[in-house]
């Protein structure tokens, strides 16, 4: 299966809901933690948002460390796969390229008539034919 996380608590939840589950001895778990240099496109200073880029992209490998000894210990086999770039492009990339038999995303808490599925969600769930398990 393909855990995309993001370092959110959905992400969190969605590592912690993969870890409970009883897989087959030879299932694999690719985490994905895309990375990105565009996340502060509107900060005018250059050394700023090189300073944010960073800082957040730290927060996220970190997070995908932490989901990556949780999963192992719950006796889960795991890849760890860094991309860079747009978060629902690179998704939609590992599953082509990897093609899993589930792919497991968080769901952030939105409000009003999109409070079930988020921008990366709803891209994921409209461009694969891969079962999707979404994690409030």
């Amino acid at each position: 299966m393909l855990l995309a996380v993001d370092g959110s608590d959905a992400a969190v939840r969605a590592a912690q809901s993969v870890a409970s589950l009883v897989c087959a001895d030879d299932a694999e778990v690719h985490l994905l933690v895309v990375l990105s240099y565009t996340l502060y496109p509107y900060v005018d200073d250059a050394a700023t948002r090189a300073d944010l880029e960073k800082a957040a992209n730290e927060a996220q490998v970190a997070a995908s460390e932490k989901a990556a000894l949780a999963l192992e210990q719950s006796g889960h086999r795991v890849t760890v796969v860094r991309r860079f770039g747009h978060p629902t492009d690179e998704i939609i990339t590992e599953i082509e390229d990897w093609e899993p038999d589930l792919v497991v995303l968080g769901r952030r808490g939105l409000r009003g008539a999109k409070a079930w599925l988020g921008s990366v969600s709803e891209h994921v769930l409209h461009h694969t034919k891969v079962p999707v398990l979404l994690v409030p």
